[in-house]
């Protein structure tokens, strides 16, 4: 009973992973596909990692409504990896919950969720190019 349950829970966000992952293969001509994010900031986006038409890793950016691909080579800015370094900047009080390639003003950036070991949550916005980070909000 449990099992099915949860998979009752997270079966939207299967059916959200698949459309955009269907999506992505077909218009922007990606395969490969190895990463999915999801992020909010005011607007809803799904991004997947994986190879552009090219043969080149890549990232697109898709909007909630998927009606909008926007995509992105990975050299041209910084991993997911580095953007939770960044936000966590030497902070092991921290723990990242959360990244997701999103857009702000068209531009890309990662959106990094962190909790605390007191439960707070804290957010960074870092752009994708650079490195630098946007916005910080700590503890809510």
């Amino acid at each position: 009973m449990a099992v099915m349950i949860i998979h009752q829970a997270k079966e939207p966000q299967i059916k959200t992973k698949r459309t955009t992952i269907n999506l992505v293969e077909k218009h922007a001509k990606f395969h490969g596909i190895n990463e999915f994010y999801t992020s909010n900031l005011g607007k809803t986006y799904y991004s997947v990692s994986g190879y552009n038409q090219d043969g080149k890793p890549a990232y697109a950016i898709v909007s909630k409504n998927w009606e909008n691909i926007q995509v992105i080579k990975h050299d041209d800015g910084i991993s997911s990896n580095k953007a939770k370094n960044i936000a966590l900047d030497g902070n092991k009080n921290k723990k990242v919950t959360n990244v997701g390639l999103s857009l702000l003003k068209n531009k890309p950036v990662w959106i990094v969720s962190m909790s605390s070991k007191d439960h707070h949550m804290s957010y960074s916005i870092i752009n994708f190019y650079n490195g630098r980070v946007i916005s910080k909000i700590n503890n809510i």
